[in-house]
């Protein structure tokens, strides 16, 4: 298995990029090169079909086209233009300038990540440089006048940029300008991660996976228990689960009355993850039967399905529609159709439940209070709001928030009343 590379830049930059991955095993580079940087967008347009992963060779290109949402941003790299390239080019303007060089400016490259190099080889007080760091894409146009500005004032003595046009441009006004490159060993580096990730990613792709599907509680309907019509309402969900079956490439089982399962892989389920919210609406409209789906994945067909069955267990406990996911690692996502999916680990606080005598609920339940915490930016709670974020009864939602506090996850912070009457509702701060 290989990976196809789009190497886009450039020409110059391009052929430092090709050469260290013509040298590479499992990689097969596809290059494209332009004169103007905003013609990024219709060459990965255009050639997007035939490339895995896109490799841009600065900052420039790759800003550019996330800014105009082309790529998606897993689906695309840039080498570090920081470190070893910096000083390096540094070190040739001395050579040309016959001098140390005291005041430069530069531009697209964080101020951070600039801070740490001079840190790094102690030359704060040494070197002073101008940055024009940003977020996203800038035009060029900016970068020539914030370099031409700094240097017709006297603040610096030369500038660097990562952009050719801006070097171009900047050279043909009389302005000291050294262009900085990807160095080898970052296109190197770059190289690596982008075939490893792929390799993981490839391997992910290919898990196991089972979605099954359980009938809730069915509807009393008004017929004759004789009659045709429940098994062509059979049918109908026997139709619609063969059609989800051959979308993922999968193989469909009845495992028993009411519960199905459908074989398939993790790449296959997660390109039709949202069709799943639509297959249970299609049956609800079509067989008036309420259904639910959990999901596992697993490094063996068993794995997938003890997590599958487990999903499933879990998933009854709501009313919401809900499709819940366990991977091999025992994440936990739960994808609900109006709002983002939450994940959460189950593993993280083993540690105080062996301190516990008796644990009401689960290191997974405190490890999804605290991704929904995380996901409403709120740590002070009353049981009503954590009833509505788990979708339960006060009742539950208080019996949870009194075993954080024995386990010392929460605290009470206060009281709010309920009612003109009644007592009084604790508050609770959670502590994780």
């Amino acid at each position: 298995m290989y990976i196809r590379l789009g190497i886009c830049g450039p020409e110059d930059s391009v052929r430092v990029v090709l050469q260290q991955a013509n040298a590479m095993e499992g990689i097969k580079p596809l290059t494209f090169t332009y004169e103007d940087t905003e013609r990024v967008a219709d060459i990965v347009q255009a050639h997007d079909n035939q490339v895995d992963h896109w490799l841009f060779t600065g900052p420039a290109p790759y800003d550019y086209v996330l800014t105009h949402k082309v790529v998606a941003k897993e689906r695309a790299s840039f080498p570090a233009l920081y470190g070893a390239n910096l000083l390096g080019k540094l070190h040739e303007a001395q050579y040309h300038k016959q001098h140390l060089l005291s005041h430069v400016s530069l531009d697209t490259i964080q101020e951070d990540r600039i801070q740490e190099v001079l840190s790094q080889f102690q030359l704060q007080e040494q070197l002073y440089v101008k940055t024009l760091s940003f977020e996203g894409y800038k035009n060029p146009d900016e970068l020539v006048a914030f370099h031409k500005e700094q240097y017709e004032k006297g603040a610096i003595e030369a500038a660097f940029t990562c952009v050719r046009n801006v070097y171009n441009r900047l050279y043909a006004l009389g302005v000291p300008v050294y262009r900085v490159y990807p160095s080898v060993d970052s296109v190197a580096l770059t190289l690596k991660y982008i075939r490893e990730h792929f390799s993981l990613t490839s391997f992910k792709k290919s898990q196991v996976a089972i979605i099954g599907l359980e009938v809730r509680a069915e509807p009393r309907f008004n017929e004759d228990p004789n009659s045709y019509a429940k098994y062509y309402r059979e049918l109908d969900l026997k139709k619609l689960l063969l059609n989800m079956a051959e979308q993922v490439h999968g193989s469909y089982v009845q495992m028993g009355d009411g519960l199905f399962f459908i074989y398939t892989t993790r790449g296959m389920v997660e390109e039709a993850e949202q069709d799943l919210f639509r297959l249970v609406h299609d049956i609800r409209a079509q067989t008036q039967l309420k259904v639910q789906i959990g999901l596992g994945y697993g490094r063996t067909a068993g794995e997938a399905e003890l997590h599958m069955r487990k999903a499933l267990q879990e998933s009854r406990e709501l009313e919401d529609s809900v499709i819940r996911t366990i991977d091999e690692d025992k994440t936990v996502k739960e994808n609900y159709e109006d709002q983002a999916a939450l994940f959460y680990g189950q593993r993280k606080w083993g540690g105080i439940w062996k301190e516990q005598d008796t644990t009401p609920i689960s290191p997974g339940m405190a490890e999804k209070i605290e991704s929904l915490a995380n996901y409403y930016n709120q740590r002070i709670v009353s049981p009503h709001e954590l009833a509505s974020w788990l979708h339960s009864s006060d009742r539950n939602a208080r019996r949870v928030l009194t075993s954080l506090e024995k386990m010392g996850l929460a605290r009470v912070s206060g009281e709010e009343q309920s009612g003109s009457r009644g007592r009084p509702r604790k508050i609770y701060e959670l502590l994780f």
